[in-house]
C-alpha cells in the first residue's frame, strides 16, 4: 500500500508529472477518485470470492500459501 500510495500522487521526490496532460481541475480529481474507490470495492468483492474458491478446492493451508505466493509477486 505504501508503494501504491508513493505512485498515484505521485510523491514529490519522483520525477513523473502530476496528472499527464489532464488540467488540474475538481473533474481530474473526481474521475481518479471514481476509479480509486471502483477499483478498491472490486478487489473488496473479488478478494474474498477468490479466498472461497480456494478454500474449499485447495484447503486453508495451501490456500494462505498461493494468497502467500501472490503478495511476493506483487
Amino acid at each position: 500500500m505504501c508503494c501504491a500510495f508513493i505512485l498515484i500522487g505521485p510523491a514529490p521526490f519522483l520525477p513523473f508529472d502530476r496528472v499527464n496532460g489532464f488540467p488540474d481541475s475538481y473533474q481530474t480529481h473526481g474521475l481518479i477518485s471514481g476509479l480509486w474507490a471502483a477499483f478498491f470495492q472490486l478487489g473488496n468483492f473479488i478478494g474474498p470470492s477468490i479466498g472461497g474458491i480456494l478454500y474449499d478446492t485447495v484447503g486453508f493451508r495451501n490456500g494462505t500459501t498461493v494468497i502467500l505466493c501472490l503478495q511476493i509477486l506483487l
